[in-house]
């Protein structure tokens, strides 16, 4: 027999790790939700495999998700939104609420779209650009020696 605690490792404890990781917590949030230490999990991911690729699959979940939500804000888009508003009686009638579906509207957002073209294409997008050739130093100092001398 094994000496120890025995472990908190169990189906309940899986779907309480799924929920939080869904919701975007680091490993050390997941470990403090659960009441364990983050080397606990560390452990479990190791001795429970099939638990580790789910871990994964989660995390991956997560990231497709914001990552769906950065591009909807890069290009812009539309959603179905409902408004309900309370409308007063007139002459002592007693008023009533009214709801209305509208679409609403986000426009393109400037700093998604760069934040997104920078970590998608680096090369093309990042702020500072490499020069590249032979410049000729001497032209430049004539050039500048020119101008101090008028």
């Amino acid at each position: 027999m094994a000496g120890g605690r025995p472990t908190k490792f169990s189906k309940q404890i899986q779907k309480q790790i799924k929920s939080l990781v869904l919701l975007g917590l680091t490993d050390q949030q997941v470990a403090d939700g659960i009441g364990v230490d983050q080397s606990t999990l560390t452990n479990w991911k190791k001795k429970y495999p099939k638990f580790f690729a789910s871990l994964k699959d989660w995390k991956d979940e997560a990231d497709r998700k914001v990552e769906k939500s950065l591009y909807e804000r890069a290009c812009g888009f539309t959603h179905p939104e409902t408004k309900v508003q309370y409308i007063q009686g007139q002459d002592g009638e007693e008023g009533k609420w009214e709801s209305i579906d509208l679409e609403k509207h986000y426009p393109p957002d400037a700093t998604s779209m760069i934040f997104w073209l920078k970590n998608r294409h680096p090369d093309r997008w990042r702020d500072k650009q490499e020069i590249s050739g032979d410049m000729n130093l001497n032209v430049i100092r004539k050039t500048y020696d020119k101008e101090e001398k008028s």
